[in-house]
Protein backbone atom coordinates (compact mmCIF):
# COMPACT_ATOMS: atom_id res chain seq x y z
CA UNK A 1 0.00 0.00 0.00
CA UNK A 2 1.42 3.37 -0.70
CA UNK A 3 0.64 6.58 1.13
CA UNK A 4 0.60 9.81 -1.39
CA UNK A 5 -1.17 11.75 1.03
CA UNK A 6 -0.35 11.62 4.87
CA UNK A 7 -2.96 11.85 7.45
CA UNK A 8 -3.53 15.52 8.26
CA UNK A 9 -1.68 16.96 10.83
CA UNK A 10 -2.77 19.77 13.02
CA UNK A 11 -0.82 23.24 13.61
CA UNK A 12 -1.52 26.55 15.37
CA UNK A 13 -3.19 29.33 13.60
CA UNK A 14 -2.10 33.23 14.46
CA UNK A 15 -5.43 33.18 16.16
CA UNK A 16 -4.55 29.94 18.23
CA UNK A 17 -7.34 28.10 16.65
CA UNK A 18 -6.47 24.17 15.24
CA UNK A 19 -6.14 23.93 11.54
CA UNK A 20 -5.71 21.39 9.92
CA UNK A 21 -2.48 20.91 7.31
CA UNK A 22 -2.43 18.17 4.15
CA UNK A 23 1.06 17.40 3.08
CA UNK A 24 0.99 15.45 -0.30
CA UNK A 25 4.31 13.48 -0.64
CA UNK A 26 5.54 10.27 -1.54
CA UNK A 27 5.46 6.83 1.15
CA UNK A 28 5.05 3.59 0.96
CA UNK A 29 3.85 1.31 3.80
CA UNK A 30 4.54 -2.36 3.33
CA UNK A 31 2.71 -5.21 4.86
CA UNK A 32 5.92 -6.88 5.83
CA UNK A 33 6.50 -10.82 6.42
CA UNK A 34 9.69 -12.75 8.14
CA UNK A 35 10.50 -14.87 4.85
CA UNK A 36 12.71 -16.98 6.42
CA UNK A 37 9.96 -17.98 8.62
CA UNK A 38 6.80 -21.14 8.55
CA UNK A 39 4.51 -19.80 6.94
CA UNK A 40 5.68 -17.05 5.13
CA UNK A 41 8.49 -18.86 4.14
CA UNK A 42 6.63 -20.72 1.15
CA UNK A 43 5.57 -18.00 -2.01
CA UNK A 44 2.64 -19.26 -1.88
CA UNK A 45 1.37 -18.20 1.40
CA UNK A 46 2.90 -14.92 0.86
CA UNK A 47 0.71 -14.97 -2.59
CA UNK A 48 -2.08 -15.55 -0.35
CA UNK A 49 -1.75 -12.68 1.77
CA UNK A 50 -1.17 -10.11 -0.92
CA UNK A 51 -4.67 -11.25 -2.67
CA UNK A 52 -6.62 -12.05 0.49
CA UNK A 53 -5.75 -8.21 1.82
CA UNK A 54 -8.71 -5.73 1.74
CA UNK A 55 -6.27 -2.82 0.75
CA UNK A 56 -9.18 0.14 0.57
CA UNK A 57 -10.76 -0.81 4.18
CA UNK A 58 -6.87 -0.81 5.54
CA UNK A 59 -6.39 2.57 3.65
CA UNK A 60 -9.59 4.02 5.43
CA UNK A 61 -8.56 2.62 8.64
CA UNK A 62 -4.74 2.85 9.35
CA UNK A 63 -5.06 6.39 7.08
CA UNK A 64 -8.73 7.90 7.63
CA UNK A 65 -8.87 7.34 3.74
CA UNK A 66 -5.92 10.01 2.86
CA UNK A 67 -3.82 7.94 0.13
CA UNK A 68 -3.93 6.04 -2.16
CA UNK A 69 -3.59 2.16 -3.20
CA UNK A 70 -0.36 1.29 -4.71
CA UNK A 71 -0.02 -1.94 -6.90
CA UNK A 72 2.61 -3.68 -5.37
CA UNK A 73 5.55 -1.56 -6.51
CA UNK A 74 7.88 0.90 -4.68
CA UNK A 75 7.76 4.65 -6.19
CA UNK A 76 4.76 5.86 -6.95
CA UNK A 77 6.06 8.97 -7.10
CA UNK A 78 8.85 8.39 -8.90
CA UNK A 79 9.27 9.46 -12.53
CA UNK A 80 9.91 5.73 -14.10
CA UNK A 81 6.97 4.42 -12.00
CA UNK A 82 4.88 2.11 -14.32
CA UNK A 83 1.26 3.12 -12.92
CA UNK A 84 -0.16 1.08 -15.85
CA UNK A 85 -0.05 -2.10 -13.61
CA UNK A 86 -2.68 -2.39 -11.85
CA UNK A 87 -2.80 -3.05 -8.28
CA UNK A 88 -3.83 -6.34 -6.75
CA UNK A 89 -7.49 -7.05 -5.66
CA UNK A 90 -9.27 -8.92 -3.04
CA UNK A 91 -10.63 -12.12 -4.39
CA UNK A 92 -11.98 -14.61 -2.26
CA UNK A 93 -10.82 -17.67 -4.74
CA UNK A 94 -7.32 -17.14 -5.45
CA UNK A 95 -5.76 -17.30 -2.17
CA UNK A 96 -7.60 -20.36 -0.91
CA UNK A 97 -6.17 -21.49 -4.00
CA UNK A 98 -2.71 -20.55 -3.21
CA UNK A 99 -3.16 -22.48 0.19
CA UNK A 100 -4.62 -25.45 -1.06
CA UNK A 101 -1.37 -26.25 -2.84
CA UNK A 102 0.57 -26.12 0.22
CA UNK A 103 -1.93 -28.74 2.10
CA UNK A 104 -3.61 -25.65 4.79
CA UNK A 105 -7.16 -25.09 3.66
CA UNK A 106 -7.19 -21.78 5.81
Amino acid sequence: MSSTSFPPTRSRSARGRQQRNRHVGGGYTPFTMRVDQPPFDDVRVRQAFRLICDRQYMLDTVFSGNGRIGNDVFGLRDIMYDSALPSACRTSTRPRACLQGRGTPN
